[in-house]
């Protein structure tokens, strides 16, 4: 396992982007404060599994929090969408079933 660990007083790039592979699921294990301008943060990519740690200023760790969020918000909708495909092709194999007289009470 690749480690990289750091001082970051301004980082180079976005912290949920790896710093070795550039993916964009970047995600915090561990986020403490570190005094009253920082954050020590261990980064971990799901990707090609690097992890980072590093103290990083308050802007940083509020734009990562603040990306953090929005994938967040991308999941749950993405999440709410399948969850919706499923519940309706499970309706219409149900409805199949019934319209073609094909349920047993062993069946629930």
């Amino acid at each position: 396992m690749d480690v990289h660990r750091a001082l970051v007083k301004r980082p180079d790039r976005d912290l949920h982007v790896c710093v070795d592979c550039s993916s964009k699921l970047v995600y915090p294990v561990v986020w403490e404060e570190a005094g009253p301008d920082g954050w020590r943060m261990l980064l971990h990519c799901p990707e090609c599994d690097v992890r980072r740690e590093g103290i990083f200023g308050n802007e940083a760790a509020e734009t990562f929090d603040e990306e953090l969020d929005r994938g967040m918000a991308t999941l749950t909708r993405e999440y709410k969408r399948v969850m919706r495909e499923n519940m309706a092709a499970e309706i219409e194999r149900l409805v199949c079933a019934l319209d073609a007289d094909a349920l047993l009470p062993e069946d629930f």
